[in-house]
């Protein structure tokens, strides 16, 4: 009973040892098992897909919007003064020199094309597109850069300058004339006696250039076989050319008759009046002798230009007869070269000098534009944002301040952005405030920081926005300017996609799955946004793959 007792406790305990044992086992592990249960998992990819996108580099600012740049006017030094020998057929009449301001510009007036900007002694200030500032009075014979933008703007308005060719001729004359007077205004021209030269002058040329006419078909005539004909017509020619001869002496003798009658007229008015006040006579009649004597002087002075007309057109005349005679000469002897020839080269010289001095005459006397009565701009319309001078000032010092109509921004980048922006680039500019967003363009770009106004680590930009409405003014906007873009859409990856290889390439890991990746050399192209564009190099990469940005787990 006692062994079967023993043998019970001996199985209690092997049963609770085994027990102890089973659940110490339990609990216990190697230092193998150890630490594969606690290392971290093994590495999975991080990746992100090749997408087709634009890409675009933007530089953002801010910036304050006001007018454009200010701009002092001054009027240009005319050698004719300012109102000085033309008048005006509206708005006041010629002020002989005067340079007194007779209407000041108005504040916040627009200056367009051919716009009045003001008046100085009657004479209109105007306002033309051009690059060459006005700074000499522009008269017939004159060449350059300056006559060239004159026509180009008269050719602009609708008058006609002749050829655009930046010579002052006749026609550019002659459409200055019309321009002057399409405003109300009358050009800056010859007086009475210098338009009666001028009209002498080109009556000259025209005879020379008949008498060359002339020559030359006697030339022509004496190279052809003499005909009956010919020598009939060359007899007419002399006829009437002694007729026309005759005429004008008659004419030449009739205008002293009438000279000597005037001046006859004249010398007895004068001996009217003269006995009329001897004679105490009412002041009325003697008023009324003096009006005589005045019409009578008159007279007397259109009587005496009409004399040297008349005798010119005799020398004309007598010049006609005798090429008419020559010719007929010529037609009844053998045909003679030398002596037509002669002629017609003596014609050419004739008229070479009778158009050189035309050319000088009108370039003394002609229609002339002053210095002070235009405005050239490179560009309008402008804004005029502070007259200078009023009613009565002189119009010899600084006029007015003026400004582009158009709206500007002044604003600045740093210096590292200064490096990507240029002149010309397109602009989208926004006043979050008054909900407007409008396109603008860079216009300036300074060269060195610190100018302008700016902090000295940035660098000053104008921009100019197209069609900003009237309240920007004044307002705070942000600019961006896409400072580089692709050209349309391109492959993409984000930038920690590319690495660089052992041979200094660059390239892409990309996930064929299962943790495997295969490497796909690229060349990287714009960098902008986080991404950057790839062109793959052999190895095709497609929108759609994922590329491996980094890894998740140890390494």
């Amino acid at each position: 009973m006692r062994q079967r007792k023993l043998i019970g406790v001996v199985l209690a305990g092997v049963v609770a040892s085994t027990g102890v044992g089973w659940a110490a086992g339990s609990r216990m592990k190697s230092p193998a098992q150890v630490a594969a249960e606690t290392a971290p998992p093994r590495p999975s990819l991080i990746t992100a897909p090749v997408e087709k996108r634009a890409l675009s580099s933007r530089v953002t600012t801010r910036g304050t919007v006001r007018y454009g740049e200010p701009q002092a006017v001054t009027l240009a030094a005319s050698t004719l003064g300012a109102g000085g020998g033309g008048g005006a057929a509206a708005g006041g009449g010629g002020g002989g020199g005067s340079s007194l301001v007779t209407k000041p510009p108005e504040k916040g007036a627009i200056l367009a094309e051919n716009s009045v900007a003001m008046e100085v002694a009657g004479r209109p200030v105007r306002v033309l597109t051009g690059a060459v500032p006005m700074y000499r009075d522009l008269r017939p014979g004159d060449a350059g850069a300056d006559v060239l933008q004159l026509e180009q703007a008269l050719a602009r308005l609708g008058h006609r300058p002749g050829k655009v060719d930046g010579t002052y001729d006749s026609a550019t004359e002659g459409a200055v004339d019309a321009w002057y007077a399409a405003s109300g205004y009358q050009a800056q021209g010859p007086t009475d006696t210098q338009r009666e030269a001028l009209r002498t002058a080109r009556q000259g040329v025209s005879r020379a250039e008949d008498q060359l006419l002339q020559a030359q078909d006697a030339f022509d005539k004496a190279q052809k076989a003499v005909t009956a004909k010919d020598v009939a017509m060359a007899e007419a020619e002399v006829r009437g050319a002694r007729r026309d001869l005759a005429k004008a002496r008659d004419d030449l003798d009739a205008a002293r008759a009438d000279l000597s009658a005037a001046q006859a007229a004249e010398t007895r008015a004068r001996a009217d009046e003269e006995r009329l006040r001897a004679e105490g006579a009412p002041p009325e009649a003697v008023a009324e002798a003096s009006a005589a004597v005045r019409q009578a002087a008159d007279a007397v002075t259109k009587a005496a230009r009409a004399v040297p007309e008349a005798a010119r057109m005799v020398d004309a005349a007598a010049d006609k007869l005798a090429v008419a005679e020559a010719s007929l000469a010529a037609t009844r002897q053998p045909p003679d070269t030398a002596t037509p020839r002669a002629q017609v080269a003596k014609a050419r010289r004739d008229l070479a000098e009778a158009n050189r001095h035309l050319s000088e005459l009108d370039g003394e006397v002609g229609v002339v534009v002053p210095a002070n009565e235009v405005l050239f701009f490179p560009n309008l319309p402008l804004r005029v944002d502070e007259p200078k001078v009023k009613r009565g000032d002189d119009g010899t010092k600084e006029v007015m301040v003026v400004t582009t109509s158009r709206l500007a921004i002044d604003a600045s980048v740093s210096i590292p952005d200064a490096k990507l922006v240029k002149v010309g680039d397109k602009v989208a500019v926004v006043s979050t405030e008054l909900g407007i967003e409008v396109a603008g363009v860079v216009t300036k770009l300074a060269d060195k920081p610190g100018t302008n106004g700016v902090d000295a680590q940035k660098v000053y930009m104008e921009v100019v926005p197209d069609n900003a409405p009237p309240e920007l003014t004044g307002a705070a906007v942000r600019l961006t300017i896409a400072v580089e873009s692709t050209d349309g859409e391109v492959l993409a990856v984000p930038v920690s996609a590319l690495s660089m290889g052992p041979d200094g390439t660059s390239r892409v890991q990309v996930d064929t799955g299962g943790g495997a990746t295969r490497t796909v050399p690229v060349e990287p192209g714009l960098s902008a946004e986080g991404y950057v564009e790839i062109r793959p190099k052999g190895s095709s990469l497609a929108t759609g793959d994922r590329v491996v940005v980094g890894k998740a787990g140890r390494t």
